[in-house]
C-alpha cells in the first residue's frame, strides 16, 4: 500500500531539521519515543494533530492542510537553560528558509510546559504547532515526495 503524502511531509520535514537543531538526529515522527536509559536528550517528536480537505480540484485532487505538532523535550529546567527556546528558534529558522509551492507552512502557535501524561517527560516540554498546506492528487503514488513536487499544482 503507498504510503500518505502526511507521511512523506512528515519525512520531508525530518530530513529538513535532522542535524539542523540542537537535537541532532534524535527527531521522531510520531507522539511517543522508544527511550532507553541511556537515551541522549534534547528529542524532537512530529506528529499530526488531524487533516483537513480544504478545496477539491475537479478532477485531479484536493488542496489539504495538515496540523502538525513539534514536541520539544528536554530533560533540564533552569534559569540559565533555554535549551526549548534554542531548539524553537532553530525549527522555526529552517522552516522559514523552505521556500516552495509544494509546501505551505504557517506557524499557529507554541505552548509551554505543556502537559504530557507520562513520567518521562519531565521537566520542560514545549510544543510548536504548524499548519501545512498541500496538493494531493487522486492519479499520483504517493510513496516519495518527489511525487508532491512532480505533481504540485498552484492555488
Amino acid at each position: 500500500m503507498a504510503n500518505h503524502k502526511r507521511i512523506a511531509i512528515k519525512k520531508f520535514i525530518k530530513d529538513l531539521l535532522n542535524d539542523k537543531t540542537i537535537c541532532g538526529n534524535n527527531i521522531f515522527l510520531h507522539r511517543y519515543i522508544p527511550f532507553e536509559e541511556n537515551y541522549e536528550f534534547p528529542a524532537l517528536c512530529i506528529y499530526c494533530v488531524n487533516e483537513e480537505i480544504i478545496e477539491e480540484i475537479q478532477p485531479s485532487g484536493e488542496i489539504r492542510e495538515l496540523n502538525l505538532n513539534f514536541i520539544i523535550l528536554n530533560r533540564t529546567c533552569s534559569e540559565e537553560n533555554f535549551t526549548s527556546d534554542t531548539i524553537a528558534n532553530q525549527i522555526e529558522s529552517c522552516i522559514a528558509k523552505y521556500k516552495s509551492d509544494d509546501l505551505k507552512f504557517n506557524y499557529i502557535g507554541m505552548n509551554f510546559d505543556a502537559s504530557i501524561d507520562d513520567s518521562i517527560y519531565q521537566n520542560e516540554t514545549t510544543i510548536l504547532s504548524y499548519k501545512v498546506k498541500y496538493f494531493t492528487s487522486y492519479y499520483e503514488n504517493n510513496d516519495k515526495l518527489n511525487d508532491l513536487k512532480e505533481t504540485y499544482v498552484s492555488y
